[in-house]
């Protein structure tokens, strides 16, 4: 690849990476797989890993975290989040956490998100239903205007009135279904819950002392890295958002999302024109 060809997909891997920290359910890098190919699985994902080894309570009792920690609150619990609890230390597979935070997403139906790399920023209104994402997204950077997905159709104003797209919006559409978690969260990476809390701080202006889940090891996706990646939660798992580095051809960028005002009906996105 000559030094023009190598800068052209340099730009493309940034806008595609940027295009990612839109998609909401915690899709940091997806879109780096759909530029590239993902190996598959054929295995299917596998079911949670539970460690370390269960401590025994004051009365000699072995302690079983998941019955113990019920989740409080008045969040969704979708069937694939029945094994996830918020317990220090407790460790799941990659399979697992993608597979209940696309379930919780679904089950919430509405939110907003703000995303922010350091050099672009985006804040975005979403629709989940099983069918159909819709996304309202308003972005200032390298790539700056307003985008609107509904389902397969999408539109784009860069200033000069809503025109249909057929560039970023199929893209961005392709990216919006959660299951593409399982394209860049590898259903056998092992995550786990941290002890210590962090204050994440919504743009609505609530705060929410948020569990932190690391990945335990960094991997590579075809020819990109996945160096380091939290997820937050609040008590009753719901998702507050995340941050993670990747790198791909030169380009390494961290990206920061969050996630707000879930369940929020006056969210109602339509065709512009």
């Amino acid at each position: 690849m000559d030094r023009s060809g190598a800068t052209g997909y340099r730009r493309r891997v940034l806008t595609c990476r940027r295009l990612a920290g839109l998609t909401g359910a915690l899709l940091l890098s997806a879109s780096l797989v759909a530029c590239t190919t993902a190996p598959e699985d054929d295995d299917g994902p596998p079911a949670a890993v539970v460690e370390p080894a269960e401590e025994p309570s004051d009365d000699g009792e072995v302690a079983d975290p998941v019955e113990d920690a019920e989740p409080v609150g008045g969040a969704p619990s979708p069937d694939a989040c029945d094994d996830i609890r918020m317990v220090e230390d407790r460790q799941y597979a990659g399979a697992a956490l993608s597979g209940c935070i696309s379930a919780l997403l679904v089950a919430w139906g509405t939110g907003r998100e703000y995303m922010d790399d350091g050099d672009f920023v985006a804040t975005v209104e979403f629709v989940y239903t099983e069918d159909v994402r819709s996304f309202d997204v308003e972005m200032d950077g390298d790539v700056s205007g307003r985008l609107r997905v509904i389902g397969t159709d999408s539109w784009f104003d860069r200033g000069a009135g809503w025109e249909p797209d057929d560039t970023m919006g199929p893209l961005y559409a392709a990216l919006s279904d959660p299951a593409a978690l399982f394209e860049i969260m590898l259903p056998d990476s092992t995550w786990t819950v941290q002890p210590e809390r962090e204050l994440i701080s919504l743009p609505n202006g609530d705060d929410v002392e948020a569990w932190a889940v690391t990945l335990d090891e960094g991997y590579a996706l075809e020819e990109m890295e996945v160096e380091a990646w939290t997820l937050w939660f609040a008590d009753d798992l719901t998702p507050v958002g995340n941050s993670g580095t990747s790198a791909m051809w030169g380009v390494s960028a961290t990206t920061t999302q969050i996630l707000y005002d879930l369940g929020d009906e006056d969210i109602v996105i339509e065709p512009p024109v």
